[in-house]
């Protein structure tokens, strides 16, 4: 997008309404990042209620798997939004 951008600029000169959308675009692409964390976080916390309540109902089972079972239900749930890594 920035190489975009800059030979846009370039090829038509500086004119302060394409500075201006070059800097709201960098806003914006910095505000969906941050969207973007909020959202994994927000998942990963619903994962862990998730396998918390689970692990509630049968015999208690230790820390370290629990753990396992979060970061796997994790991944499924990123897998299902189609952004696994």
């Amino acid at each position: 997008m920035r190489s975009g951008l800059a030979s846009v600029i370039d090829n038509h000169g500086q004119t302060p309404l394409l500075n201006e959308v070059a800097r709201e675009l960098g806003a914006l692409s910095a505000r969906l990042t941050h969207v973007e964390r909020l959202t994994e976080r927000t998942l990963y916390v619903a994962c862990a209620a998730y396998v918390y309540a689970r692990a509630a109902a049968p015999a208690r089972v230790d820390d370290t798997q629990l753990s396992d079972d979060i970061t796997a239900a994790f991944q499924r749930q990123l897998s299902h939004a189609g952004d696994a890594s």
